[in-house]
């Protein structure tokens, strides 16, 4: 089976973008280009990862990702999250700002930050003046806010800076500066534990599952993790298939389950018990059946 390509198109882009790719590739593989979920203030990440997810899953092969821009984010994380359906991974534009900022789509690194401090941030484009709007470029510049208390900023440094520093042209550089006293001012100082790292090995299950084909990896893993048993510690998706042996608008679903305990080494019957518990909350909420 020829692999389809999967192309991801930018925040401000549509599928349309993609037409010529359409038409240069078309001859020898499937195109496919989905439209994302609409506009930053409508969507999240996790709802455009899904909607890329759906789109590897119709390929019925190990799928090619191209990504632009916010795209190349969404494709990255689909990659991530689904190794085994994804042949190769392209991505151009820089994606940094995306990984960096934080905004109604999703969480940055600056955001992950801010979790810490149990703080939520918004953006804003920097105001004329300012030291960010002084030092990055236009459009891909923001200044951080936790509540009405300006933490940073962040963005892409002007190119006219990197270059005086020796930056090769045309290779983009982000920055970000983040005041942790000030997130943690407006974290209420609240107080983050850190645990130890367990001191028990692990334990793996392998289990293939028949389910509608709508069913997006995102949907069955999520349902997975907010109802699992506490020892299942991940659950990977590592194969996807439809074709002979699978009834039409099936799919069989291959998941990877890990279990650990902080405590002790699990046995072998505790394990299996649990991988029957997700095994049974499958077939409960979407009619699966194990294979």
């Amino acid at each position: 089976m020829t692999n389809a390509i999967v192309c991801v198109h930018a925040s401000a882009g549509s599928g349309r973008q993609w037409s010529a790719l359409a038409r240069a590739f078309g001859t020898r593989h499937v195109v496919h280009a989905p439209e994302l979920s609409g506009g930053a203030t409508r969507s999240s990440l996790d709802d455009d990862v899904a909607i890329v997810e759906a789109a590897i899953a119709m390929a019925g092969a190990p799928a090619h990702l191209v990504g632009h821009s916010y795209g190349a984010a969404v494709a990255l994380l689909a990659a991530l999250r689904n190794p085994g359906a994804v042949a190769s991974l392209v991505v151009y534009e820089p994606v940094a700002f995306w990984l960096l900022r934080h905004d109604a789509r999703g969480a940055g690194v600056a955001e992950q930050l801010a979790s810490l401090f149990g703080v939520t941030l918004t953006t804003w484009p920097p105001p004329e003046g300012s030291v960010a709007a002084g030092v990055l470029a236009p459009g891909r510049a923001c200044v951080v806010q936790a509540g009405d208390r300006t933490v940073g900023w962040l963005g892409e440094l002007l190119a006219a800076i990197a270059n005086d520093h020796d930056v090769p042209a045309g290779d983009a550089v982000y920055v970000a500066e983040i005041d942790l006293d000030a997130l943690s001012a407006a974290g209420g100082g609240e107080t983050t534990h850190a645990r130890p790292l367990p001191r028990f090995p692990t334990a793996v299950r392998d289990i293939a599952m028949l389910l509608d084909e709508s069913l997006s990896a995102a949907t069955v893993r999520g349902t997975i993790q907010s109802e699992a048993p506490e020892t299942l510690v991940s659950v990977v998706e590592f194969d996807r298939y439809q074709g002979k042996g699978i009834p039409d608008r099936k799919v069989s679903l291959a998941l990877r389950l890990t279990f650990q305990s902080g405590e002790r080494t699990l046995t072998d019957p505790e394990v299996d018990a649990a991988t029957t518990a997700v095994v049974d909350l499958l077939a409960r909420q979407f009619g699966a059946i194990r294979r």
